[in-house]
């Protein structure tokens, strides 16, 4: 149905219309401008489709527009044109997801729909739908606007209250809510529109009166109070739209002004409505001055509210309407209550509860104006006017305090439900004034009828005399005893009520007893609950003396085992109460009490925490365009469900957008409320496939597709996963479907567009070559190309060191991309070793090469080695061919080193005389003679020549030859004469020289005194003496001859003569001695160099080797001197040393030579503490610290002793530093040679490295340059050098080898990629797909085509050498296994589930419930829910690559029926057939067995309609996703009993017999019958007969029964006495005979009333229900006093009071 709920748009003004677009999708929704007013823009629905489902109605053709709010509220509207049935829904936030905000369908075709809502977000955008209500757009037409909201009504707040006059009937003002905004929460309904009227009472009572328009459910809420203090009368609202709320207040005071509100209980717009108040004006008196113009009170419940009146001007009530007044309680005599003629009484009348109790209580503590003594009574009866007292009251001792004992009480119990009771209510005496009265009836004055606070409306309840303690099993005060005995102050008891503890604190004074405790029960919405209690009208007065008590429990069991979870709370005004660590759903007590019994009136009211019927629902969201159950509470009396109407208690919604859906619900808790149920309508989920990004792929190569935008996946290919790989052959299209975290479902479709690859090649110029050389590598069959080396040309040339693999990828013009590649093989270079040699100048040298097969040298030669004579320092290059073809070369150098220029002097010398030979022009030298040093001393005889060789330090050597001539001295060759000299005279002569040698010659003669005495060969005319002769031929040769002595004869002998030593060294001293035999002789010396003395022992100090010779000495004794005596000395030269080096400036380093001439010994000194006792002394190596001076001492065979000195220069070499870079130097790396300190460089080194630069480099080294490199440098200033020796260890690229596990691997398999090494620290991998990874063994999982190609690896070894190598793997494309289900639909147990997956070569399923397979498409039978979930299945191909693959098998539960019950019923009545097939299992029922006509779903039971009585048959289907039952039949039997009686009379006289007979209808065999006679008799059988023995009226009930129906019938059976015998005579004597007036048959009149009189007419016995007991004692005034009536005649009036109201008169004899 459609639900209609009118809006009216009356007051919206509006404009001309203009057009704008409209969109049929959210997304594109055009602005709507925001007006003052209503500016229409005219739109369309025609051709729309449907967005999301409707609100209300069909939403096929909905449109949409958005407007940014420019103020909190907004009023829109839309007028459909004729054809058009407009339905407006505004929406807040994101298209993605919309929350309803309201949702307007209030007239019908042609109609305006409008609303104002509040609240809005000043800036933000609302969207607005609008569509037809039917299937397609109708008319199709329609004008929107969006506009501000409407201004206010003048009564919008309570101070602008548009008074009202009271009429004596309805007089209606007209009102408008449309624009009102809220003043206050509502009571009922929302409040949005209330608006405010006031009246000024006329009476107690007044009626108010609304009447909403046919869009308008009216809410009427009373106050009194002030605007700014108004509490709450009453609220109503009892009827729907258009409805009529009233009510009638009581206790009203005449002359206040009183106010109350109207408001639309929905949140609508506002509309219009009528209101009216009336009532009658008090004239004068009271209006309820007798019973028959009672004011009616309230109905009776627990709450005890106060109304107040007044008995001023009031009269008393007559006895003729209602008896006076008697035995009131608390009363005394003389009369009770006070009450007299001139008591001014006023009257009530209430309507007793189902209770059948009524509890009055007067208002205490009302002060001046007020009854402070008053009594009251209450009635009952048929009529006003016929009243019978039922109870009195005066005074009342219990109340609490005593303030207030003078008012009355009454506790009136066991009335009949619905009766009328008439309360009478007066001043004590004659007292008059105002007065106020609560009439209750309690329901929960025990924990077993605790009320339920079921709303946030609070509840009213009063501590009155009414209730009584209450102590359910461990509950008790905490100062009195589980009976309720008080015990003394302080004395803490342990019961629960006033205890303090975790939840709260208790009593201070431990005081707490149990008075008059009232209880409520709530349920927990929350760990913590909140109650707000008012309390007034406390009889004692306020706290603490007297007030309420109050504190909350948990019960471990119904109203047993009490904990307290709250404080203990006391009080007389306004507090709070809280409940804590609560568990939500469990029910909690809160116990009320009067402190110190007193009584109070309260209400309370529930802030937080308490749960309240509500709707519920299997769930708060759903999924655009799914439904969920809602449910309202059970019990109400009606259902209004929005948006849709529906009209019951459950409400199948399905939602476009998050929306709150509204179930006004009448009767639950005793009114209409207002529940809600916001659903969530979750977005789909945005499920996108690679981002939504295009997908093409080359040839068969795999692509990883994924997911996104949801939580779950599934491919059309059959995967749940998020990604799968695909490898499709040709351009494909998939599927995902995407479930989000909230269980709703999106899908997308991808095509991946299949592109061919291009036939990408690589031919190469060689495919091996040498080390150093390159190749040319081309490729061909693409677009563009990329090498690994990152080159993008087709063709690039290469170099590698080593075996190399070289990939290209070709890209072709679509992007697609192939690899080839190409492995480059580099032969080793022959390792050519060549020895480099020094040669002198004019020598030859051999040089050789080794390490190759073949050799060319620069010169010519092609053999391993040359002979060669270079004259200067030469390079000679050797190209050595290995046995792979390849060459290398190697430079050899012969250094040509020079030859010392020796030379050395050539002279001539006398044969007597020696000659030094020096040579010069090498470093050491060697002669002929065997010496060695650069000078020697020769002697010799003959002409000789000398040869000396000398030696460079280069080691070259040299020589130079002295030729020495040697002259013959001149001899002798004749023997000289000599003649004697007499003495005294010179007559001696020397004579006969004869001379040889080379003349001339000249000769000198010269004596002992070495005068020259003659210069002729001979000599003559000498005296006796010594005399020399000396010889010196032409070419300077001297001979020396003598001494020859001229004696004398006769003169001394010869001298004896001698010298102190023979030989001696120059420098020396020659000491001579002489002595002669003769006596007195004196002596006479003569000697070399011209010595003479004429002592006989003289000196020659510093003796010289001229002083060598012979040495004549002659005595002369008397003057004649006789001959000599010669003495030979020899005067030994001291040796002259010469002292020489090889040359006088040395380097530091070199070898130092020291020669010394010849001697017999030697001894050398110098710099540096240096000794040495060898002729030629060596240094080596000599430094700086050898400069200086060095001592030549030498000693000749003679002893003698020579010196000389030599100065050397030591020059320090340079500093030479010299290094590599790095002097382990990796394969390919540069060598860098450094030296620093001199200025000039000479580099030497391995694979004939030679460098005259001072820092060398040798690129790209290799294993050929390992090796020590020497250096030499000089500092050219000295000529000095140094050189040192850098060792380089070119270390080879570590070795290594690299492969994968397998070169070919499955797609989604593993390639496993490992290197080894020996000292490899670190592995670094790169490959497609930027892969990289380090270490030496990797695995890349999953691999798929974008994972082929080469993978490269880098490795470093401890010395930080690398090595690259390439390892190529190739990945087998998979067309991956799609595993499907192949059932369509649902899949139940014991269904067949049908697996299949795509062909292979061989199959291996696993799944649940430990299933395996090796076929391809298994089958399960007879599943069981053990068996859903995933079965996996791995496919292999004939690449013997695996393929998993993943299905899900969802097995549902195939309901069972657990329980079912058919049922019975009869005409009138209903019956509930069951079936449970387990929970959450939809239950549908039809009307036959092939199921095609539905009469309920989802319902566990049906209540069919019949229409013909008989058997039924009904079927029960259970459906729980998607998985049906089997069918259950339910037989419902349809009966209609009629229950009949005949009988054969139905009056008569005692006895009467009557026979019955049943002739009920509808029985069935063996149906039951229960006869009641209506006289303790019964009967089962059909044809019954009874006998009543006594008068009466007799209800003769018939039931009958077929076990499932049940009917009566009655019918009554008048027995009569057919005679009364009234006796005429009694004797009351004592004689026991006759004692009593007896009427015979009197028993069956029990009613009887007897009236007896005497003769003067007064009466003396009265008695009703008369028992024939009146033995003649009077019991009337007219005869009080008597014991009994004197004997005489008595007239009588019987009162049978039976249905014929007989009565029977006469007379009767008193005898004794």
């Amino acid at each position: 149905m459609k639900f209609i709920k009118y809006l009216t748009c009356s007051l919206l003004l509006f404009s001309l219309t203009k057009t704008t677009a409209q969109t049929d999708n959210c997304s594109a929704a055009p602005l709507l401008p925001v007006n003052a007013s209503c500016v229409f823009t005219g739109g369309t629905s025609t051709g729309a489709t449907q967005t999301i489902p409707g609100c209300a109605g069909t939403a096929d053709d909905d449109v949409w527009y958005r407007f940014v709010a420019t103020a909190t509220s907004h009023s829109i509207t839309v007028a459909g044109s004729a054809g058009y049935d407009a339905v407006l829904e505004i929406f807040s936030g994101p298209c993605a997801a919309l929350v309803s905000l309201n949702c307007v369908d209030a007239t019908f075709t042609g109609g305006t729909e409008s609303t104002v809502l509040s609240g809005l977000t000043i800036g933000a955008n609302y969207y607005v739908r609008v569509y037809h209500y039917f299937s397609g757009s109708g008319s199709g037409n329609f004008n929107i606007c969006v506009s501000n909201a409407p201004t206010p009504p003048s009564n919008d707040a309570c101070s602008g209250a548009i008074p009202l006059t009271v009429n004596a009937g309805c007089v209606n003002t007209t009102g408008t809510s449309y624009g009102a905004t809220q003043s206050i929460a509502g009571c009922a309904g929302t409040a949005n529109d209330d608006v405010w009227f006031s009246f000024v009472a006329n009476n107690y009572t007044q009626t108010i009166q609304t009447t909403g328009s046919s869009s308008f459910d009216a809410v009427l809420q009373i106050f009194n109070g002030s605007c700014g203090a108004l509490t709450s009368y009453t609220c109503v609202d009892n009827t729907f739209s258009g409805g009529t709320e009233s009510v009638t207040i009581v206790g009203l005071s005449p002359g206040s002004t009183y106010y109350f509100r109207v408001f639309d209980y929905y949140s609508g717009n506002g509309s219009t409505f009528s209101v009216c108040v009336s009532g009658n004006a008090i004239v004068s008196g009271q209006p309820n001055d007798n019973p028959c113009s009672a004011i009616q009170l309230p109905a009776v419940n627990s709450d005890c509210n106060y109304m107040q009146f007044s008995n001023v001007g009031a009269t008393s009530t007559s006895s003729g309407l209602a008896p006076t007044p008697a035995s009131c309680a608390g009363g005394s005599s003389p009369f009770m209550g006070g009450y007299s003629g001139s008591t001014a009484d006023v009257w009530f009348k209430v309507t007793v509860p189902a209770s059948g109790n009524i509890f009055i209580t007067p208002q205490p503590n009302m002060g001046a104006g007020f009854i402070t003594d008053g009594a009251m009574a209450i009635y009952s009866g048929a009529t006003c006017s016929s009243l019978t007292q039922i109870a009195c009251s005066d005074d009342y001792t219990s109340y609490p305090g005593g303030g207030n004992d003078l008012l009355p009480y009454i506790a009136a119990t066991g009335l009949t439900p619905g009766a009328t009771i008439y309360i009478r209510y007066w001043g004590y005496a004659t007292s008059t004034g105002s007065f106020g009265i609560c009439v209750q009836s309690p329901t929960n004055d025990n924990c077993s009828t605790a009320l339920n606070i079921c709303d946030i409306n609070g509840y009213s309840g009063s501590t009155s005399a009414a209730y009584t303690a209450d102590r359910p099993c461990n509950m008790f005060g905490n100062n009195e005893t589980n009976a309720g005995v008080d015990q003394p102050n302080g004395t803490n008891t342990g019961g629960p009520f006033g205890q303090g503890g975790p939840w709260g604190s208790g009593s201070p004074a431990i005081d707490v007893n149990i008075n008059n405790n009232s209880w409520i029960k709530f349920t927990a919405a929350s760990t913590t609950a909140s109650f707000k209690v008012n309390v007034g009208n406390c009889w004692v007065g306020s706290y603490p003396s007297g007030g309420l008590q109050m504190q909350i429990f948990s019960a471990a069991a119904a109203c047993c085992s009490f904990t307290p979870v709250s404080d203990f709370k006391e009080g007389s005004s306004t507090f709070t109460i809280n409940a804590n660590s609560l568990t939500v759903g469990n029910s909690y007590y809160l116990m009320i009490d009067g402190y110190a019994g007193d009584i109070c009136n309260y209400t309370i009211t529930a802030l937080t925490g308490v749960s309240f019927a509500n709707i519920s629902s299997p769930t708060n969201s759903v999924c655009p365009g799914n439904s969920v159950l809602l449910t309202g509470p059970a019990g109400a009396s009606s259902y209004t469900w929005l948006p849709s109407g529906v009209n019951t208690n459950t409400f199948l919604a399905t939602p476009g957008s998050s929306i709150n859906y509204t179930l006004i619900a009448a009767g639950v808790c005793g009114y209409k409320q207002t529940l809600t149920k916001f659903i969530t309508v979750n977005p789909l989920p945005s499920v996108l496939i690679n981002g939504g990004s295009p997908l093409s792929t080359c040839g068969t190569a795999t692509t990883l597709l994924t997911g996104s935008g949801a939580s779950t996946y599934t491919w059309n290919t059959g995967p749940n996963t998020t990604t799968i790989n695909v490898s499709p052959s040709s351009t494909t299209s998939y599927t995902l479907s995407g479930t989000s975290s909230q269980g709703c479902v999106n899908s997308t479709v991808t095509t991946v567009t299949v592109n061919a690859v291009p036939n990408t090649s690589i031919s190469a110029s060689s495919n091996t070559i040498c080390s150093g050389s390159n190749a040319t590598l081309t490729a061909s069959g693409a677009s563009t190309y990329t090498w690994s080396n990152s080159s993008n040309s087709n063709s690039i040339v290469v170099t590698p060191v080593s075996a190399t693999i070289y990939t290209v990828v070709g890209t072709n013009s679509v992007g697609c991309i192939k690899s080839f590649t190409t492995n480059i093989g580099v032969n080793s270079l022959p390792t050519v070793l060549s020895n480099s040699t020094t040669i002198c100048n004019g020598s030859t040298g051999t040089i050789s090469a080794s390490g190759a097969s073949s050799y060319t040298w620069s010169t010519g030669s092609n053999s391993s080695s040359i002979t060669t004579s270079p004259l200067t320092t030469t390079n000679y290059t050797v190209t050595g061919t290995g046995s792979n073809g390849c060459k290398n070369s190697a430079i050899t150098t012969v250094s040509v080193n020079a030859k010392p220029a020796v030379t050395v002097n050539s002279s001539t010398l006398c044969s007597n005389n020696n000659l030094t030979l020096t040579a010069n022009g090498a470093n050491t030298y060697n002669w002929s003679t065997g010496a060695s040093g650069p000078s020697i001393i020769v002697t010799p005889t003959t002409n000789t020549s000398y040869t000396v060789n000398g030696l460079a330090t280069t080691g070259c050597t040299n020589t130079a030859v002295s030729n020495v001539t040697v002259f013959n001295i001149p001899t002798l060759s004749s023997v000289p004469s000599v003649s004697p000299s007499n003495c005294s005279a010179s007559t001696g002569s020397i004579t006969n020289i004869v001379a040889s040698g080379s003349s001339p010659f000249t000769y000198t003669w010269t004596n002992s005194s070495s005068a020259i005495v003659a210069n002729t060969a001979t000599l003559g005319n000498q005296p006796a003496g010594t005399y020399n002769l000396q010889i010196k031929d032409n070419l300077g040769c001297i001979s020396n001859f003598g001494p020859y002595s001229i004696i004398n004869p006769g003169a001394p002998t010869a001298p004896t003569a001698s010298a102190a030593t023979n030989s001696l060294c120059a420098g020396g001293s020659i000491n001579l001695f002489a002595s002669s035999s003769s006596s007195g002789a004196s002596f006479t010396w003569s000697g070399p160099n011209s010595f003479t003395a004429n002592i006989a022992n003289p000196t020659i100090p510093s003796a010289t080797n001229l002083m060598s010779g012979i040495y004549s000495v002659f005595a002369t004794a008397a003057g004649c001197s006789g001959p000599a005596q010669n003495v030979t000395v020899t005067v030994n030269n001291n040796p002259s040393p010469i002292a020489s080096s090889s040359q006088s400036v040395y380097c530091a380093g070199s070898t130092f030579s020291l020669f010394a001439s010849s001697a017999a010994s030697y001894t050398w000194t110098g710099p540096s503490s240096f000794n040495s006792n060898i002729q030629n002394p060596i240094i080596n190596p000599v430094t700086v610290s050898n400069s200086g001076l060095y001592n030549l001492a030498v000693t000749s065979a003679q002893g003698c002793t020579g010196n000389t000195s030599i100065n050397v220069t030591i020059n320090a070499n340079p500093s030479l530093v010299a290094f590599a870079t790095n002097t382990g130097v990796c394969t390919g790396n540069p060598i860098n040679l450094n030296a620093s300190g001199g200025n000039n460089y000479v580099w030497a080194g391995p694979n004939g490295f030679n460098s005259f630069l001072q820092n060398p480099s040798i690129a790209n080294s290799s294993t050929l340059n390992v090796g020590n490199y020497s250096v030499t440098v000089t500092n050219t200033l000295t000529g000095c050098s140094s050189n040192t020796i850098v060792a380089v260890n070119v270390l080879g690229a570590p070795l290594f080898t690299a492969a994968a596990l397998n070169s070919s691997v499955c797609t989604n398999a593993s390639i496993n990629l490992s290197a080894n090494g020996t000292g490899i620290s670190t592995y670094s991998w790169t490959g497609p797909s930027s892969y990289s990874a380090s270490g030496p063994n990797q695995t890349i999982s999953n691999a798929n085509s974008s994972n082929a190609g080469n993978y490269s690896i880098t490795v470093s070894d401890v010395n930080g050498c690398n090595n690259t190598g390439v390892v190529s793997v190739f990945i087998y494309s998979l067309t991956p296994a799609t595993a499907s289900v192949s059932n369509i639909g649902v899949i139940c147990t014991t269904n067949t589930v049908n697996l299949s997956v795509t062909t292979g070569v061989s199959y291996n399923w696993i799944g649940p419930a430990s299933f395996t397979s090796n076929i391809q498409n298994p089958i399960l039978s007879n599943v069981t829910s053990n068996m859903a979930g995933i079965y996996t299945v791995t496919v292999v191909d004939n690449n013997n690559c695996p393929s998993t693959t993943t299905t899900q098998v969802n097995i549902n539960t195939t309901p069972n029926l657990i329980s079912s019950n058919g049922g019975n019923t009869c005409v009138g009545s209903n019956v509930v057939l069951f079936a449970n097939f387990g929970s959450g299992v939809q239950v549908n029922w039809y009307d036959e067995a092939a199921l095609t006509n539905t009469l309920l779903v989802n319902s566990n039971t049906f209540t069919p309609s019949f229409g013909s009585f008989g058997t039924y048959t009904f079927y029960a289907q259970g459906s729980s996703n998607g998985c049906t039952s089997s069918v259950t039949p339910i037989v419902a039997n349809y009966f209609n009993i009629n229950a009949a009686i005949s009988s054969s009379t139905l009056n008569g006289g005692v006895p009467l017999l009557v026979n019955f007979t049943n002739t009920s209808t509808g029985l069935t065999p063996g149906s039951n019958v229960a006869w009641t006679f209506g006289d303790g008799n019964s009967s089962n059988i059909n044809t019954p007969n009874n006998t009543y023995n006594n008068p009466g009226s007799y209800t003769v009930q018939l039931i009958v029964s077929n076990g499932i129906c049940t009917d009566t019938s009655d019918v009554i059976v008048i027995v009569k006495i057919t005679d009364i015998e009234i006796p005429e005579v009694f004797t009351p004597n004592g004689d026991l005979h006759n004692p009593y007036f007896t009427i015979k048959n009197l028993e069956y009149f029990p009613n009887a009333e007897l009236q007896v009189f005497n003769r003067w007419g007064n009466e003396v016995y009265k008695m009703k229900n008369y028992k024939n007991d009146w033995d003649g004692v009077p019991n009337s005034k007219g005869a009080l006093g008597q014991s009994k009536l004197p004997t005489g005649t008595y007239f009588y009036i019987l009162y049978l009071n039976d249905t014929e109201g007989r009565q029977f008169k006469g007379y009767v004899q008193l005898l004794y």
